[in-house]
């Protein structure tokens, strides 16, 4: 109060004086705000303010940045739309089918009705190759790998659309997924999305030689996810050598050391695609109660020399030698099947950690094609997790591939052949649907397109329709 009196009484005494200062420093500052050029804060200044504001000037991080504060800001990212992709999808495979004449199983695809004017456009349309091929690539351009990876929240909608309805026995009943991929990272891509299901557990081994950028890509979806995991210590494979199971192994350890109670291994690569739900597959892998779903049968005598005699890396190519190689330490009688099943979680144990196994995969290190000969014999020897020793044979119930070998007389490939294996055209489908194998082996993307496309768009809409 003594400094407010004071302070009145100093105005009363000099007024003019104390009111001339204050219009003088009005008058400065008027001036000074009016002649200063305005500063506006650019992107680049901002991006250091907030590098400064969360972070230290020792570089430490002040406040836990999420993943997506990695990646670009999600308005500059088109938005996957795949709501749209599938039902737009429908119509167009309906047609096409229709038009070459092709019949699928009535229950098989399902969806909203196209309009009477959409299906006039649409017939008048089909019959070009350009304009399908032109489509299909419009409308996966927003949903291609290149453009999700690019935000995490784009990513995970397009990963976990239509499967809000997972129920509690699939969610009880967790599965574990392996996929080995070499080439087609969008390809890829398309079959992850499809099988992504947060309860499950999935790892990808990207090959040692494959495109750097694919494996670039990879690492950015695992950021995304708790539950997927690409293996950091690539095999460089070479197909028909140990070098395959090799880069298996390390998938069974890295999912096999997670945290997540999965119940069965299913081994993919990633040129293929299902042929059932996560919920179908669920209601097979019960059924079979810890059986595994291995393909085995005794190796012909014409191939004795795979295994009878040595095989060397030369040049990232198998090379069978003529020096012999010694007999397995047991009398054992070898088998052979596919490299690829649906393995219980108890039988990836025996694998991973049973000393007769270890021999095994040592003796055959130089044999070749191994990925044929390893699990197809385990499955048969006495005492093996969900063996069948009592089996000569489980080629007639085996399940988990539909394949067509081009020594195979009985079917046709409206593909074509590709190291004897048929790419799959577009009116292989009602074979491949009407089929009650698991994964249909094998697409290329780039080959038919429609094919893939079809599948995949039938796919989602059973998965979501519960069907």
């Amino acid at each position: 109060m003594r400094k407010i009196r004071k302070g009145l009484k100093i105005f009363r005494t000099y007024p003019i004086v104390i009111c001339l200062c204050v219009g003088y420093i009005y008058i400065c500052m008027n001036f000074f705000v009016k002649t200063t050029p305005e500063h506006r804060i650019t992107h680049n200044q901002m991006t250091v303010i907030t590098y400064f504001t969360d972070k230290g000037v020792d570089g430490e991080t002040r406040a836990k940045t999420t993943k997506e504060d990695k990646q670009t800001d999600i308005r500059n990212i088109p938005k996957c739309n795949m709501s749209s992709y599938i039902a737009y999808g429908s119509g167009l495979c309906l047609t096409v089918l229709s038009k070459r004449k092709i019949s699928l199983p009535s229950d098989v695809i399902m969806g909203k009705t196209l309009k009477l004017s959409q299906q006039k456009i649409m017939k008048t349309k089909a019959g070009s190759r350009n304009h399908r091929n032109d489509y299909l690539l419009s409308r996966e351009e927003n949903c291609s790998i290149d453009k999700v990876v690019q935000h995490c929240h784009t990513l995970r909608e397009s990963y976990i659309y239509g499967k809000h309805n997972t129920s509690t026995e699939e969610k009880l009943y967790p599965l574990a997924f392996a996929m080995k991929i070499h080439t087609y990272g969008n390809q890829a891509h398309r079959l992850l999305r499809y099988i992504y299901h947060q309860h499950n557990i999935y790892c990808i081994h990207i090959d040692g030689k494959a495109d750097i950028e694919i494996y670039k890509r990879f690492k950015l979806i695992e950021s995304c996810f708790d539950n997927i995991i690409v293996i950091e210590d690539r095999v460089r494979v070479v197909y028909s050598t140990i070098r395959v199971v090799e880069a298996e192994l390390k998938c069974m350890k890295a999912l096999s050391g997670s945290t997540t109670k999965w119940k069965y291994y299913i081994n993919l690569t990633g040129q293929e695609f299902m042929l059932k739900t996560n919920a179908e597959l669920l209601k097979i892998l019960k059924a079979m109660n810890g059986t595994n779903d291995i393909e085995s049968y005794p190796v012909p005598f014409t191939e004795y020399h795979k295994f009878k005699q040595r095989t060397f890396i030369i040049n990232e190519n198998p090379i069978i030698t003529r020096q012999k190689k010694q007999g397995f330490r047991q009398n054992i009688k070898i088998h052979k099947g596919s490299a690829y099943g649906m393995f219980s979680r108890e039988f990836v144990n025996f694998i991973l950690n049973d000393n007769f196994v270890k021999d095994f995969l040592i003796w055959l290190g130089d044999t070749y094609a191994p990925e044929e000969l390893i699990w197809a014999t385990l499955q048969v020897l006495p005492g093996t997790p969900g063996g069948r020793s009592n089996s000569v044979s489980t080629k007639d119930i085996y399940i988990s591939r539909a394949v067509k070998w081009q020594m195979d007389q009985t079917v046709t490939c409206h593909g074509k052949y590709v190291h004897w294996i048929c790419i799959y055209g577009l009116e292989d489908l009602p074979w491949l649907l009407s089929h009650r194998n698991i994964v249909a082996n094998k697409f290329y993307e780039d080959f038919d397109p429609l094919a893939l496309y079809c599948v995949e768009n039938i796919m989602y809409l059973r998965l979501m329709h519960g069907k």
